[in-house]
């Protein structure tokens, strides 16, 4: 049903794409040029790309399906200054929450930031990393902390609290405040394009010494170089520096408890984990077994409420989608009625 879904989302997009967005920013492309994708465990949606008659958009799509809202994920590495900002121009055509999280160190500990309001038509939307706006496993997820390890971000999610709702918005000209190893990696990433190849080598090896600040850098020049040869430099640059580290024990155990709360691990299941027992362990008598297996028949009959629930929000959504492409077309068939007559 899932997959269905995105399918008709994607087949949608093209039609609603071609309606006029007013009023577009004069921003450079940042971040949204890089490659995005959805969550799993959010609702679902797709990413597209839009063109206006000055500007590349990214357009994130979303519907209902019991949660409480999408998430797009950009997977990078970056640095921000202790007093640095995150910032984006956003479209949309009705009033909805934004949020923006932020996945730190090799831990990925996550971090995100309160909500945010958007009103109908283009927004200018800052987040600051200093400000204890920002909800994490160490502050029990409520919103007292400043971003964690700001110089080392591995992946940003934006975050559309739509509940119940179906739509999608438009994002332009999202940019970072680097630190100084990444202000350096935007420097040397420059040098990839040199014809001489002493030069392109030693910038090669200073992009490799920076580790991950050089990532977004260089998916910077994946997104928007057009010269092949740059762009299979920087490919396997990507390549080297995105190996998978080894996080120390504290950090994996932070990690684990950020990805128990972004799955929703502990709120919606109430299946008992089982723990190992030492050879003097009790065995469990037949009352304890009947109970437990009585809390397993409780949680899966909730868990087939919510299924039944999820495929209710996906059947209305269907319907609107429907609704949706019978209103393009009676457009388009008033618009090729008006063409004819402006023609006499």
């Amino acid at each position: 049903m899932r997959a269905a879904l995105l399918l008709l989302i994607v087949s949608l997009s093209p039609l609603v794409s071609a309606l006029e967005i007013p009023d577009v920013p004069d921003a450079a492309p940042g971040l949204e040029s890089g490659e995005w994708s959805v969550e799993p465990w959010g609702n679902p949606g797709a990413v597209d790309r839009v063109e206006t008659k000055t500007r590349k958009l990214m357009k994130l799509i979303f519907v209902p399906a019991g949660k409480e809202k999408a998430a797009f994920r950009h997977g990078t590495g970056l640095g921000l200054p202790k007093s640095g900002k995150i910032s984006l121009q956003l479209y949309s055509e009705k009033a909805l929450d934004l949020s923006l999280a932020l996945s730190t160190t090799a831990a990925y500990l996550y971090h995100e930031a309160k909500r945010v309001a958007v009103k109908p038509g283009w927004n200018k939307i800052e987040f600051d990393v200093t400000a204890p706006v920002w909800k994490t496993a160490s502050s029990e997820w409520k919103y007292t902390q400043e971003v964690e390890s700001s110089g080392d971000v591995r992946a940003l999610d934006l975050l559309i609290y739509n509940q119940k709702s179906a739509g999608d918005v438009y994002v332009l000209g999202m940019h970072y405040d680097p630190d100084e190893p990444s202000k350096e990696a935007e420097k040397l990433v420059k040098d990839l394009s040199l014809d001489d190849a002493d030069k392109r080598a030693a910038s090669e090896k200073a992009l490799l010494a920076l580790g991950t600040p050089a990532i977004e850098a260089l998916n910077a020049i994946v997104a928007r170089d057009d010269k092949p040869e740059i762009q299979i430099r920087a490919r396997l640059l990507l390549k080297a520096l995105e190996a998978p580290e080894t996080p120390s024990p504290a950090q994996a155990l932070a990690g684990a408890a950020a990805a128990r709360e972004r799955v929703g691990m502990v709120a919606e299941s109430n299946v008992p984990v089982a723990m190992p027992q030492s050879a003097s362990a009790k065995t469990p008598s037949l009352p304890d077994v009947l109970a437990n297996a009585e809390k397993q028949l409780q949680s899966l009959r909730a868990e087939v409420t919510q299924l039944h629930d999820q495929t209710a929000a996906l059947l209305k959504t269907l319907d609107e989608a429907s609704n949706l492409v019978k209103q393009l077309g009676d457009k388009s068939a008033k618009a090729e009625e008006k063409g004819p007559e402006k023609s006499k």
